[in-house]
C-alpha cells in the first residue's frame, strides 16, 4: 500500500491484467478501496490472442501516457 500511495502521487497508475474484467475489478477493488492509488485497469478484452491462442497485452493501445 505504502509503494502504490507514493507512486500514485508521481504517476497515474494503471493495472492491465489478462484475466477477466470482473475478477481484475475484484482484485482492484480488494486492494484500491477508498483510495484513488489505480487509476484505471485494463483486462482480457484488451489483449489479442495469437494463432496459438496466448493472450498478449499490446502496451500500444494506450495513447498519451
Amino acid at each position: 500500500m505504502h509503494f502504490l500511495c507514493e507512486v500514485s502521487q508521481l504517476f497515474e497508475v494503471y493495472i492491465f491484467s489478462s484475466n477477466s474484467t470482473t475478477f481484475t475489478k475484484a482484485v482492484i477493488d480488494k486492494i484500491n478501496r477508498n483510495r484513488p492509488y489505480i487509476k484505471d485497469f485494463l483486462a482480457k478484452d484488451s489483449c489479442f490472442f495469437t494463432k496459438r491462442g496466448y493472450c498478449i497485452k499490446d502496451m500500444r493501445i494506450i495513447k498519451n501516457r
